[in-house]
C-alpha cells in the first residue's frame, strides 16, 4: 500500500486489481465492472450478473461479501506485518473472527446453491 504500482497507474490510476484493458483500448477496473463486461462477451449465459432480479442480488451479495473480505485481508496483513509492539491484538483478532464469519457464509452458501458451476479461468 505504501508503494502505488507505477505501471498499473498508468491505467488505473487507484493502482488497484482488478484492472482490465480491452481490446479497444478502454480500461475497467473494479469487479462488479469488470464481471458486467465479460458476461456481455458470451450472451445468454450471463453468470456473473444473471439478469433475473433474485438471482442478481445473490450475485452482487456475495461479491460484496467477496470484496469485504480482502479488504479485510489486506487490513489484517499490513496491521500482522508491523512490529509486534506496535500492533493492535484487538484489531487482528477482530479481523480473524469477521473474515472467518464471512467464509462460513460464503461457503454455506455456495453448497446450498442450486446453481454451483465450475469456472476455468484460462
Amino acid at each position: 500500500m505504501m508503494k502505488p504500482n507505477a505501471v498499473l497507474m498508468k491505467d488505473n490510476p487507484l493502482s488497484k486489481i482488478p484492472t482490465l484493458l480491452t481490446d479497444d483500448g478502454q480500461t475497467l477496473f473494479d469487479s462488479v465492472v469488470i464481471c458486467d463486461i465479460l458476461d456481455t462477451l458470451s450472451p445468454g449465459s450471463a453468470v456473473c450478473s444473471p439478469k433475473p432480479p433474485a438471482r442478481r442480488w445473490q450475485a452482487l451479495r456475495w461479491h460484496a461479501l467477496s470484496n469485504g473480505l480482502l479488504d479485510h485481508l489486506i487490513l489484517w496483513r499490513n496491521e500482522r506485518d508491523k512490529p509486534v509492539a506496535r500492533q493492535t491484538p484487538e484489531w487482528i483478532a477482530a479481523f480473524r473472527g469477521q473474515d472467518r464469519a464471512t467464509l462460513t457464509v460464503l461457503d454455506d452458501e455456495a453448497r446450498r446453491s442450486p446453481r454451483r458451476r465450475s469456472i476455468s479461468v484460462m
